[in-house]
């Protein structure tokens, strides 16, 4: 009787642990699904995109010229697309496939942050379902930017926040808290975004070791994120190092810091180093091809480049900038604080069905298009700048051309406005707050959100693609949220 009791309980348990284990399987489908839907689309690949296809075939071969001083810090996208083109060939059906791979990431990111943050196997399914069904919809997968990433490497760090926050003593909290900063740092080499990322996480550590009474544990803990920061920072110059066989250049910092200010209110009269930025864009202009209609002043980053090499463009980009504030600092603030409230709740909502795939003719026309601009620069603009015939990845195709041409689906992008997004930070704040449940992984993801948006305001002007990188954290952070106040986790206890 005991023995068909015992066999009967063994039998239970097998057939709970397959069930378990099915019920796993199934959720890696959706992410399977709509991963090959997106490798199925044809890329929509534009000026900016065409950079990371480009260099990692050109730094392979030590061609390191005006787009190493641009893009070098991001040298890990790079690096990413390039071993598709290296392992698949240089084919835009590889890159199809690299952009459905990386979604696949940000599932194995968004499956963690659920896995690590709920106890509830049914609330982890509705959370892993809801943050990839929101991620899929968010971000326009097809193009190949850097912003996914930083999307990833947010996730990433949140769960650090969790592991850290859950961790039962000051030593264990500040290993996964160095983890986390070690990871911003060598994510310098997708976004500098990472830095924000850093700052929000030592923000909330301290914010919470005061509140724990454990400042000194906080402060001392935020000093060795710090460090473990610098140490990661120096990881994207030995990968450049790897790929190129030369030290990474001088990066073009104050023209991406000053770029929307100069750019919007820039003028020669501002101070000597606005007349010297324009005197060279205006010297450059009278070597065009052909009549350009633009102000000189911002092609003058291109000739200090051509002139004197990207340092000493960097620096005057930068003081060009610091001119310009000084002159025009009311005008500067308005647009600043106008661009910022767009980002943070006037931004309206999106939604956009593509029924049809984009034309390979017309990819290879948009493609040869740019490429024949890029050569034609390389004449005046950005002299002796290397360049590698984009267009040609729509004509060599792989083994997998017949598979991604049948997959066709229409295409879906939709986002909710950016008040919406506030609304629902403040109530998923206040329901944890209510649960007694700690809110640290949302104020990270907020302040992520804040900062990010903030800064390009400032540095960039509103660009769609910074808000959605930014939000969909802070949205992934809000589902995991509201989810945790029904689930059976303990109370986040902070050690003292």
């Amino acid at each position: 009787m005991e023995g068909d009791y015992v066999h009967n309980a063994q039998i239970h348990t097998s057939h709970a642990r397959l069930s378990r284990t099915l019920a796993k399987a199934s959720l890696v489908l959706p992410s399977i699904v709509m991963a090959v839907v997106i490798a199925g689309e044809v890329p929509i690949i534009g000026k900016d995109a065409q950079y990371y296809l480009q260099s990692g075939s050109l730094w392979a071969e030590g061609k390191v010229s005006y787009a190493g001083s641009h893009i070098g810090t991001r040298i890990f996208p790079v690096l990413y697309y390039y071993f598709f083109e290296w392992a698949l060939g240089p084919s835009i059906d590889s890159v199809s496939i690299a952009l459905g791979v990386l979604f696949l990431a940000f599932c194995g990111a968004a499956a963690w942050l659920c896995y690590d943050g709920l106890r509830s196997e049914k609330l982890r399914a509705v959370a892993f379902l809801t943050i990839i069904a929101i991620g899929f919809v968010w971000i326009d997968w097809r193009r190949p930017q850097t912003e996914p990433f930083i999307v990833i490497l947010v996730l990433l760090g949140l769960v650090l926040v969790q592991k850290a926050f859950r961790a039962p003593n000051p030593s264990g909290q500040c290993s996964l808290l160095c983890l986390a900063a070690l990871m911003c740092g060598i994510g310098l080499g997708f976004r500098t975004e990472t830095l924000i990322l850093l700052i929000s996480i030592i923000l909330v550590w301290v914010a919470a070791g005061v509140a724990r009474q454990t400042k000194v544990n906080a402060i001392l803990a935020s000093a060795a994120m710090v460090f473990s920061f610098i140490g990661g920072s120096y990881v994207p110059g030995l990968a450049f190092r790897a790929l190129s066989g030369q030290p990474m250049p001088q990066q073009l910092t104050g023209y991406f810091v000053f770029f929307h200010p100069v750019e919007a209110f820039g003028n020669a009269s501002f101070g000597p180093a606005s007349a010297e930025l324009a005197k060279l864009g205006a010297e450059l202009l009278s070597h065009a091809p052909r009549r350009i209609d633009i102000e000189p002043i911002r092609l003058g980053l291109s000739g200090a480049y051509n002139s004197r090499g990207p340092k000493y463009a960097s620096d005057l980009y930068l003081r060009a900038g610091l001119e310009t504030i000084t002159a025009t600092p009311r005008a500067v603030i308005a647009d600043t604080a106008s661009t910022a409230l767009a980002y943070l709740a006037t931004r309206p909502g999106t939604y956009r069905v593509d029924k049809d795939d984009v034309a390979m003719a017309d990819t290879r026309e948009r493609l040869a298009e740019i490429d024949g601009e890029r050569l034609e620069q390389a004449k005046w603009r950005f002299l002796g700048d290397f360049s590698w015939p984009t267009a040609t990845i729509v004509d060599n195709r792989t083994s997998a051309r017949p598979v991604l041409e049948g997959i066709e689906t229409p295409y879906l992008t939709f986002s909710i406005p950016a008040w919406a997004v506030a609304a629902l930070t403040a109530v998923a704040l206040i329901v944890s707050l209510k649960s007694a449940q700690a809110p640290w992984v949302i104020a990270v993801a907020a302040l992520f959100y804040i900062g990010s948006v903030m800064a390009a305001a400032f540095t960039q002007g509103f660009v769609d693609r910074y808000w959605l990188a930014a939000s969909l954290p802070l949205m992934a952070a809000i589902v995991l949220g509201i989810l945790k106040t029904n689930d059976r986790l303990p109370v986040t206890q902070i050690s003292s």
